[in-house]
């Protein structure tokens, strides 16, 4: 389980998280190729975990519209959130090692 500094961070983290899943999930054959032939090399995650935290960003902006968008998302830790989802990465893909 994951803790963040604030309520904030966690919720976009998970938003960030649900993008990063749906971009494996949902993905056309082709990309889920790119996706699953880099998928150990730590640059070409890097910039996958920036697409979903700026895809997130979008989402938060709309969800949070009503409710002080611009001071939630000054609130949110987007260093906290990128080695959350970067550390996930990597235990989600040690698990899926472990289990063959």
């Amino acid at each position: 389980m994951l803790c963040f500094k604030n309520e904030s961070t966690g919720v976009f983290f998970g938003m960030s998280l649900q993008i990063y899943s749906d971009m494996f999930n949902l993905a056309d054959d082709e990309t889920r190729r790119l996706i699953y032939t880099n998928v150990m090399d730590p640059d070409f995650i890097v910039r996958l975990t920036g697409l979903a935290i700026s895809f997130a960003e979008k989402c938060f902006q709309n969800l949070a519209r009503e409710e002080n968008t611009e001071e939630k998302l000054a609130e949110v830790d987007f260093r906290e959130v990128k080695q959350a989802l970067f550390k996930t990465h990597y235990e989600m893909l040690a698990e899926s090692l472990l289990c063959r």
